[in-house]
């Protein structure tokens, strides 16, 4: 398995917002478009078809599977089941992975619910935790195949709902560990330190002082498994 260290995670970090600052738009438009949808209290089978139809397209390059003919999705139906979702981790509004415990039976049960209830043809493990992550921002970290692979071949990170709860689990002891060591004490600290420390432009860190922990984490574990050796 990798370990993470915070010189290294700072600069997945920087490296990913340098590359990838122009498309990340269309997740933060969506981040915020899921927000609405979700004071509204209800998501609706529009919202499933116009905007998280387009973010699984156009930032997580997913358009081949969301548009597939066999077992098409039915987005009016998928929205219930997202708002089901909404409705099963309804305790984890403002509550950041970082700080749970993921032994614990009923966050154990809210993780598990949310994803099973996500579960359909055609929406994979890392469409399920986009999705996820929208919903809740601060506690789903978002993964994919080559995340997978590339924290290792422990059969507890398969593609399933059991090997996403053991992995929010390993990300939180990694992130935990270099953020006690750099005496961070709390995880909406991270971002505005990352914005000042990076040297980037303007334009790239006042949204990065914005985006979860949780979304950090995947900047990086998405930066460490695609990088050029």
């Amino acid at each position: 398995m990798i370990a993470m260290d915070y010189r290294e995670f700072v600069g997945g970090v920087k490296s990913y917002e340098r590359d990838s600052w122009f498309g990340d738009h269309v997740y933060l438009d969506t981040l915020r478009e899921t927000k609405k949808a979700k004071l509204s209290g209800r998501i609706t089978g529009e919202f499933a078809d116009q905007v998280l139809k387009m973010y699984l397209i156009q930032w997580g390059q997913m358009a081949r599977t969301v548009n597939r003919k066999k077992n098409a999705i039915d987005w009016g139906a998928f929205a219930l089941r997202i708002q089901q979702a909404v409705e099963i981790t309804s305790n984890l509004a403002d509550v950041s992975f970082i700080n749970v415990d993921f032994n614990d039976a009923t966050i154990k049960k809210m993780v598990l619910d949310s994803y099973q209830a996500l579960v359909v043809s055609n929406v994979g493990p890392t469409a399920i935790s986009k999705i996820l992550h929208l919903i809740r921002p601060r506690f789903f970290v978002m993964w994919d195949d080559k995340i997978r692979d590339d924290v290792g071949s422990s059969k507890s990170f398969t593609g399933s709902k059991y090997g996403y709860l053991d992995y929010l689990g390993w990300a939180q002891a990694e992130v935990k560990e270099f953020l006690t060591a750099k005496g961070i004490k709390r995880d909406n600290e991270v971002g505005p330190k990352l914005a000042k420390e990076l040297g980037l432009d303007k334009k790239i860190t006042d949204e990065l002082a914005r985006k979860t922990l949780a979304k950090l984490t995947d900047e990086y574990m998405w930066w460490k498994a695609n990088r050029r050796p």
